[in-house]
Order: C-alpha cells, then structure tokens, then sequence
C-alpha cells in the first residue's frame, strides 16, 4: 500500500513537468540568436548525442544546398492541432530563405503520439505529401511504437538529408539571397576626404530610403513630382548632395580635424548633414503641399496630409528636436482639420458622439472598415438629433485594401495565393491570385504567372558550396509555408 502510494504521489508530481504545453512563442527556437542548431528539444526527448548528430546533418545541407529543416519534439501542445500547429510554428519562425520558401519542419509531439512535416512552398515539389508520409510509416512510426524517438528521428533526417543533397534536388532548392551581402561599416582610415564620399553616399540612400516608402503613396508621388519640376530643383540637389559635402571634406582636410578617417569621428558631422537634408527636405514638402492641396475640404486635406506625413515618426526618432516640433504642429493642423467646431446646414451647433454612440449611425460597411482601419469615421450631431452628419476619413497610406468595385467599400483585398504550376529555372510557373471584399463577400480570381527563378550560383550547389557561411552561424531565412506535408500518428 506504502509503495503504491508512493508511485501515485511520484505521478502525481512529474504528470505537470511531463504535461506541461507549448505554444508558438513559447517553443525554444534554436536560432534565436544566429547558430548552426537545428533542434529545437526542451524536453529533452531526444538524447544530446541524437541532437547533436542532427544538427551536423542539418547544418550540412544548409550549408550546401541553402535548405533549412528544422526538428521540434515537444510533450505537449494541450488541444493544438498538431498540423496547424506546425503550420503556424514554420511561419512565425520564417523557416527557409524567402525567394525559394525551401524550409522544412518535422514537429514530434509526444501525447498525441503525432508527427508532423510541414513544407515551405520551394519544398512541395520535392518533399511530396506522399513522400514525406513514406518517410514517417517507414522511419520513424515503426522506433516510435518501441518509444524508440532517437533512431526514428534520426533516420528521417538522414533520409531527407540524402534526398536535398542529391546535385539535381539541390540545385533546384537552392536560394541565392542567402548570400547577399550586407552593408559594412566604412573603412577605418584614410583620408578627410573620404567623408565627402561618405555624406554623398548617405544623401542617396536617404533618397533611396525615401522613394521605398512613398512607394504607392499617390499623395507623396504627387509632391515629388512638383518638387522635380522646382526650376530651383537642380541647382538645389548639386548644392546638397555634392558641392556641400565637399566642402565639409576640404574644410575638415585643411583644418586637420581628422587624422584618420573613423566612424565615430565622421559620425557628428553625418549626423549634422543628415539633419540639414532632413530639415529642408520638410521645409521643402510642406510648401508644396499647400500650393497643391490647399483649396480642398477639410476632410480631403485631412487624408492627404496623413498620407503626407505617413512615416515621419523615424525622423523624429534620429533627430528628435527639430522634429518633434515639426510633428506637433503637423498634430495640431490635423486636429483643426477634423474637430474645429461645426454647425448644420441649418446654423445649429453640432457636437461630436463618442465611438460607442456612433456606431448606431454607421452602415454595416462603414463599421467594417473602422474594423480594418481603412476609413474612420465621424459622427456629428445637434443637440435636439435631428441634423446628423457622418465624416469619412480614408487612409490613404493603406494599400492593402482597395475599393470594392461591387459595394464601393474600401474592404477589398489579396485574400490568399494559389500555385497551381510552380517555376522552375527552365520555365515560367502559374498561380491563382484569390482577392475578396470583406464587406459584400465579392471575389475574384486572377491568374499570375511566376517567373522563372534564378540559376544557382556555382559557389552554394557543391558539396561544401557556400564559403560565406561555412564559418559563421545561420538564422532563419524568412520563408513561409503553404500548407503542404504530411503526419502520421503512432
């Protein structure tokens, strides 16, 4: 009776360690900082050496073929699904290098006796569903009866391993982008003059920077293209990006401020560059804001100043003084714009409702899109109720969704992409592009046809390919997975 009690007592306490649940952002990812694990066991269900093991496995196909695979064996994950599970895990991750989506994620889930291999959209091709089902019957299922989780798992890596190593699959797999390079700190000596290439350098990638964010953004597309047409404009950008420059290169040369040419010592005067660009570049967009959009409605200078201004806060972020003052009194204009006092068309004072009142004078497409933070709207009204005025006011910097053409509602949208004929290096792939309203339920399908995908460079698709990454560790790469794969339960 002692020992029996006993043993309860022992279960009793180990069944919340065994028990204990995972979700998404609490399952260990090996990568969290750059390395080359692969395995990710807080449970300790597969031996060190399996892992270990594993993980040269693992690395070496990456480092060949850019492939990444990543193992989990968890207890539990409660009453997750363990393919959605899988599914959500590879994603949040971003397993695989993002051009070729060429990840996989074998996931091992002990209580619900479930494996589970989630491919990346580079991987459906080649890891089949039916492939990846015979590995798992012939593997692993048959050591996982035996509780057997070391040889199981370890023979299907070694499987998978052979199958993406194979010259034709891995050339296929491979993903380019994995070997981009990254931008350098400059070079830490030389001469002054160094920092008039260094700011003429920085100016263009501001404005590199800057035509990225105004990238389908109508309002800033059309106060670039007056800024262009300045008559000033040339003699302008010479002055700015070339003749001053220069001139703080000479003056720092001849003044013998700079012995060498360090980053820290260049930094300063960088930094007070960037902030005159800054400064007059805003100067500059404000002025042409007025003469265009000045003679608007309240409501319409509303979004184009929004959209106008969209993204200003890392201006304020790097050079907060001037800026913060630049972006409070952009504040206070938005703020005279949609609440100065208002009066009905009959004279009487209108008064704004509060969100939890207006809502009873919106149509059920105008609350969908406060919902999707499309449009915002306001309600006014006169104290006795009988004059009521209702303001839209369209993001204009939300290019996720765009006007249904049924509904008129801007709730229309990608909503999923499907790969019907996958590209290859050779030829040209097909997929069925899904968009749907989400007010009135319309869709639509397009079919887009994929490009052909880039050959692989001769220095990543041999055996030890890769010399950039050979010494160093790996993150993920930023893929996503579609769906495919295969489980089986023991």
């Amino acid at each position: 009776m002692v020992n029996y009690l006993f043993c309860l007592a022992l279960c009793w306490y180990s069944l919340p360690i065994y028990a204990q649940t995972y979700t998404i952002n609490t399952v260990p990812d090996p990568k969290s900082s750059p390395s080359r694990n692969f395995v990710s066991n807080p449970d300790a269900i597969l031996s060190a050496e399996t892992v270990q093991q594993i993980n040269q496995l693992l690395w070496q196909v990456e480092d060949s073929t850019t492939a990444q695979v990543a193992v989990v064996a968890l207890n539990s994950i409660g009453d997750a699904t363990p393919k959605d599970f899988a599914h959500d895990l590879f994603n949040h991750w971003g397993l695989g290098y993002a051009k070729k989506d060429n990840g996989l994620l074998i996931l091992l889930v002990l209580d619900q006796r479930r494996v589970e291999f989630e491919t990346g959209y580079g991987m459906e091709a080649i890891l089949t569903d039916a492939l990846c089902k015979r590995i798992q019957t012939q593997k692993m299922v048959p050591h996982f009866k035996n509780a057997d989780y070391n040889t199981g798992v370890l023979e299907a890596v070694q499987s998978i391993s052979q199958i993406l190593l194979q010259p034709d699959v891995a050339t296929d797999v491979y993903d380019p982008s994995k070997f981009d390079s990254n931008f350098g700190l400059p070079p830490t000596t030389g001469s002054a003059l160094l920092v008039s290439f260094f700011m003429t350098v920085v100016a263009l990638m501001m404005w590199v920077f800057r035509a990225a964010t105004r990238s389908g953004n109508k309002v800033k597309e059309a106060i670039d293209r007056a800024v262009y047409k300045d008559p000033k404009r040339n003699l302008q950008v010479a002055l700015l990006y070339f003749v001053l420059p220069l001139c703080i290169g000479l003056l720092l040369l001849f003044s013998h401020v700079l012995e060498q040419f360090t980053f820290l010592a260049v930094l300063p005067w960088v930094y007070a560059y960037i902030l005159l660009m800054v400064v007059w570049s805003r100067l500059k967009r404000e002025e042409i804001f007025d003469k265009i959009y000045d003679k608007l409605p309240d409501a319409s200078k509303y979004e184009h100043l929004s959209a106008a201004t969209n993204r200003y806060w890392i201006d304020a972020i790097l050079f907060p003084i001037p800026m913060l003052w630049f972006w409070y009194q952009n504040r206070q204009r938005l703020h005279h714009l949609r609440y100065h006092p208002r009066k009905s068309a009959g004279g009487s004072e209108l008064f704004l409702l509060s969100d939890a009142e207006k809502t009873a004078y919106l149509l059920a497409n105008q609350q969908k899109e406060e919902e999707l933070g499309t449009v915002s709207y306001d309600v006014w009204q006169n104290s006795a109720q009988s004059d009521t005025e209702v303001i839209g006011y369209e993001d204009l910097a939300n290019f996720k969704y765009e006007r249904c053409t049924k509904c008129g509602s801007k709730t229309y949208c990608l909503d999923r992409k499907e790969t019907t004929l996958r590209a290859t290096v050779s030829a040209e792939g097909l997929a069925l592009h899904h968009y749907a309203c989400k007010a009135c339920n319309y869709t639509r399908i397009k079919e887009v046809t994929l490009p052909k995908l880039p050959p692989p460079s001769t220095s990543g698709s041999g055996g030890s390919g890769g010399s950039s990454s050979s010494s160093g560790g790996s993150s993920w790469g930023g893929g996503s997975s579609g769906g495919g794969g295969s489980g089986s339960s023991w």
